[in-house]
């Protein structure tokens, strides 16, 4: 069982949905700026009239206004920083991301705005270039925003730590992100995501660790409990690994045919064989693993380490029915030979060997001679045993029977 990337891979762009929302800030301050300082008459009429096409979902026509508007007014002042904010929320809205950022970013170098609203307007910018696709301007204005916010929200740490993943900065988005975790009633899913892959980028097992045990507390019908269990293997924590995906499957998270089958594995891995065919077996019948001849190859040999000699038999005359490879017929026709079956030992190996599929054919050779001789047919068996004999792996052992057969009759 390899260690999976995380479900949110860093290394690309990270998709922020549900992190990236512009809020309607954006055109609050038209009206509340208006009685403080005031806009023109004239622009605030023809502002009030983007707002009611706004409002009607025209955001088209709401922007040609805009653009109309701003050919209007002088290079400098209030009314142009407001209506290019107001532009920016247009633009945002039609997802128009990189415009809007531009037209914010406008805004915002007129340096007229009120200060809460310049504030607002920084940090709506960096969730702009985020969602542009430019990490690094985005980091710029978040750090400028950090350092005039009394307490930044969570959601504000995690947008930090994303722009680094972005950036590929991984270790620069851990803090950030923890931040944003730790914060009270944080448990946003892709939030943990994001920070598992900073984490795993770093090569930073041991921190994947804990964030997959609160990953699969918080997030119990998810597929965490794999890539936990991944993450213990490649630690060497065996057992916790087999623990983790044990408890996953008593309380039914395991379902697909990859999971059960690494279950099954692991348990073979930790010597308990019988626990690996119960579940295979089991899991056959219900139809969540197929009972292909690979999967009967594996049940089989779990029965035949846990000492089913009979159990083995029987599945490993299936999985050959099945259409399973040419070493099958090996592994049958041993334990037909512990079973002292020689003649059906004898059929299975013959036929193994008409495949010409075998890598290495001198073993079956070597065992159909024992399997003849046992059964009394010596010449068969001398035949078997100068064919295992052109092969170097079974020669010596061929060789030792031959001799013995000399002085047979």
């Amino acid at each position: 069982m390899s260690v999976q990337p995380p479900a949110t891979h860093a290394g690309g762009t990270l998709h922020l949905a549900g992190a990236f929302v512009l809020v309607l800030s954006l055109l609050m301050p038209v009206h509340a700026a208006t009685a403080q300082r005031g806009l023109s008459p004239q622009v605030y009429q023809a502002l009030t009239r983007v707002h009611d096409l706004m409002d009607q979902g025209q955001y088209v026509t709401a922007e040609d206004r805009l653009s109309e508007l701003l050919g209007r007014l002088a290079e400098k002042g209030y009314d142009k920083a407001v209506t290019l904010q107001t532009l920016a929320h247009v633009q945002a809205a039609r997802d128009r991301h990189e415009q809007a950022a531009r037209s914010l970013q406008q805004s915002l170098a007129l340096g007229v705005l009120p200060d809460a609203v310049q504030q607002r307007g920084r940090y709506d910018l960096a969730q702009l270039y985020l969602a542009s696709g430019k990490p690094r301007q985005a980091v710029e204005q978040l750090q400028r925003w950090f350092e005039h916010a009394g307490k930044p929200s969570a959601e504000a740490h995690f947008l930090l730590g994303a722009a680094h993943v972005q950036l590929q900065q991984y270790r620069q988005a851990i803090a950030p992100l923890e931040r944003a975790i730790e914060a009270p009633g944080s448990a946003d899913e892709g939030w943990y995501q994001t920070l598992l892959a900073a984490h795993y980028e770093l090569g930073a097992y041991r921190s994947c660790a804990r964030v997959l045990e609160k990953m699969v507390r918080l997030f119990p019908e998810r597929d965490y409990w794999q890539q936990l269990a991944g993450i213990y293997l490649a630690l060497k924590r065996d057992e916790r690994a087999l623990t983790t995906l044990e408890l996953a499957y008593r309380q039914g998270r395991l379902g697909r045919a990859q999971e059960l089958l690494q279950l099954a594995q692991l348990y073979l891995a930790r010597g308990i064989p019988y626990k690996a065919a119960q579940l295979l077996e089991t899991e056959m019948e219900r139809g969540r693993i197929g009972a292909d001849a690979r999967n009967l190859e594996l049940l089989a040999g779990a029965w035949a380490a846990a000492r089913e000699r009979a159990r083995a038999t029987e599945v490993y005359q299936r999985a050959m029915r099945a259409g399973g490879d040419a070493a099958i017929g090996l592994y049958l026709a041993d334990l037909y030979i512990r079973d002292e079956r020689w003649q059906d030992a004898a059929e299975v190996l013959e036929s193994t060997l008409k495949r010409d599929a075998l890598s290495e054919p001198g073993d079956a050779w070597l065992l159909l001679g024992v399997a003849r001789y046992e059964e009394g047919s010596l010449d068969l068996a001398r035949h078997a045993f100068d064919e295992a004999a052109r092969f170097e792996q079974a020669r010596a052992a061929a060789q030792d029977w031959l001799r013995h057969l000399q002085g047979q009759p």
